[in-house]
């Protein structure tokens, strides 16, 4: 879904600062700074986030039946999406999570990983434009995102994103594998999980056990 993140985005952009130096020890670095900031929005961002920083509350998805699909479909494929813009704001990106069915023969069971649900281990992912999009309500955003396999048992991902009707669109070039864990941003879904306070309970329950022993 359409995300805006300007804290994120900005701690990103920042990065590349480095490189704008003309005079670092008599060397000019200007000309690697664009590099550098290729690199730094190449890097899917892996983390909680809030579910209100998405600007639509319809999703775009795309469905594997891994009992049925080849290896052939999950070498090379594409997502389109479609997206009416339901906030006025600047899109900063997309915000990207899983869902996972277990269809049994008598129970369908659901992982999710979605924003608004409690947290699991895998987070959610964002992946950033490195030229951001300010959109209105009622605006539409179209594009896709292009998944083709790499030799790091990952994929190298294409993203386009285009304003319908108009010439404004931007493409980000994002290597899977290159992620950079970004934990803090949403850490209320952490403890929002039902482990969690499982876990406080067996905790406590340990230190009440050593009391009573003595220790």
């Amino acid at each position: 879904n359409p995300e805006r993140d300007e804290a994120l985005f900005n701690e990103q952009a920042n990065k590349a600062r480095f490189w704008e130096a003309d005079q670092f020890y008599g060397i000019d670095l200007r000309a690697l700074q664009r590099f550098s900031n290729a690199e730094n929005f190449s890097q899917p961002i892996v983390g909680y986030f809030y579910a209100a920083n998405l600007l639509t509350s319809a999703y775009a998805t795309k469905e594997f039946d891994f009992g049925e699909c080849t290896p052939e479909e999950l070498q090379n494929f594409e997502m389109p999406f479609r997206f009416d813009i339901e906030r006025t704001a600047v899109m900063h990106g997309l915000g990207c999570w899983f869902d996972i069915s277990f269809n049994g023969t008598s129970e369908q069971v659901v992982l999710s990983t979605a924003p608004d649900l409690p947290g699991t281990h895998w987070y959610q992912c964002r992946l950033l434009l490195r030229d951001p999009i300010a959109v209105n309500r009622g605006q539409t955003v179209t594009g896709t995102l292009k998944f083709v396999a790499n030799e790091k048992f990952s994929y190298d991902l294409t993203l386009t994103c285009t304003l319908e009707g108009t010439d404004i669109s931007t493409t980000n070039a994002i290597k899977l594998q290159d992620q950079l864990y970004h934990y803090l941003t949403n850490s209320e879904a952490a403890t929002s999980h039902p482990s969690y306070a499982q876990a406080q309970a067996n905790q406590y329950g340990y230190g009440d056990a050593h009391a009573t022993n003595g220790y």
